[in-house]
């Protein structure tokens, strides 16, 4: 039976899309305020899995075309382009293996070659004019993890091979870092067991993977981002198939020395935050992603190397698992993440936003 406070809200969302479809576009950002108002309204605050509020959300920002909805790409950054690697298509988790770029000036994407094969939960770095995948998940959800590497070489628009790591990982990270690239832990070939294995790669002829010193903590999931020679990883979780735990640990490693130290914690338990973990004006940028038993954030939040300090930015104008989050330019990119209560319908959203959406001063000082 549909009782009073149901029925009220049906309505509400009634009246929302109406008035979309006599405006003739679906204008999601005008609908936000009344769409958040109806879940706040809803929400019972001692539901453990009530979506957290900002206090306030990115603003004046413009819908784009879309490619192909999904969430949990590879994402990397080249140049004044954004390329999109694989992905979830959705709700049941099967994996594409196409590519898209966005071409941040021309304003359009364009499909490029497809990936040898469909992966998700790769590491991504870019070297040069190439950009490496490696390891992740390969096929449709639960597929196995893999030791494949592979080089996607920008001018050419082509795929070659790479030394194959020295054991199967997925959702591990993977930083190039003076010369030579990383990848950190991950989940080991049984999809459950956290690894706190950490190998390096000079990249070259006779190129091949040696040990590095291993994470303070196993885990997986974590976003990574690199600065100056130091790589952050930031938030993750514990397990992978059977109950994962998101965490708010943050380590940081040091190449010149091989050595790993604690930082300052998340805010908040996390993880999913790959594709939206960033360097901006020197400060670490994280948005979106999970925190169980809550599967979408709005969160959007900044690491300060310089004073240690996290700081809450403008939150997402949808929560959103695994989001997709880019500054080029003079511009902020968002969308393309996992949606609605489950965390895992793939997103058709594709904004852009001014820079200076995200609340930050126009500088921030270097670490000595």
């Amino acid at each position: 039976m549909i009782n009073r406070r149901n029925l009220l809200a049906l309505l509400i969302a009634l009246f929302a899309m109406g008035a979309c479809f006599v405006a003739g576009v679906w204008a999601r950002p005008k609908l936000q305020p009344a769409a958040r108002a109806v879940r706040k309204w809803l929400a019972d605050p001692r539901d453990p899995g009530t979506v957290p509020e900002p206090a306030s959300y990115l603003s004046n920002g413009v819908n784009l075309a879309a490619p192909l909805p999904r969430f949990e790409p590879g994402v990397a950054v080249a140049g004044d382009k954004i390329y999109l690697f694989s992905g979830f298509i959705d709700d049941d988790l099967h994996v594409t293996q196409r590519a898209d770029v966005y071409d941040t000036n021309a304003g359009s994407w364009q499909r490029i070659a497809d990936v040898p094969v469909a992966v998700t939960h790769a590491g991504l770095a870019v070297v040069g004019d190439e950009i490496w995948i490696a390891g992740g998940f390969v096929g449709h959800n639960p597929g196995p993890p893999t030791t494949a590497v592979w080089r996607y070489h920008i001018p050419t628009n082509q795929w070659k091979t790479a030394p194959q790591l020295p054991e199967a990982r997925g959702s591990g990270g993977l930083a190039f870092v003076q010369g030579q690239l990383h990848y950190f832990g991950g989940v080991k070939p049984d999809r459950l067991s956290d690894s706190a294995d950490h190998w390096s790669l000079t990249p070259g002829p006779d190129a091949v993977w040696v040990p590095r010193a291993p994470l303070l903590i196993a885990k997986n999931h974590f976003g990574l981002v690199a600065r100056d020679g130091v790589v952050h990883l930031l938030g993750g979780q514990f397990g992978h198939d059977a109950k994962p735990k998101d965490i708010d640990d943050h380590q940081v490693y040091v190449a010149a020395t091989d050595s790993w130290r604690p930082a300052p914690r998340l805010p908040r338990r996390r993880s999913h935050v790959e594709p939206g973990s960033f360097l901006h004006q020197g400060r670490i940028i994280v948005a979106g992603g999970r925190s169980n038993p809550i599967s979408v954030l709005h969160d959007v939040t900044a690491f300060d190397p310089a004073t240690g300090a996290w700081t809450e930015l403008p939150g997402l104008p949808e929560p959103m698992r695994a989001p997709v989050l880019r500054v080029v330019g003079s511009s902020l990119y968002f969308g393309l993440g996992g949606t609605t209560d489950s965390g895992v319908s793939p997103s058709s959203w594709w904004m852009k936003y001014p820079v200076h959406a995200l609340g930050l001063p126009s500088a921030a000082p270097r670490m000595p």
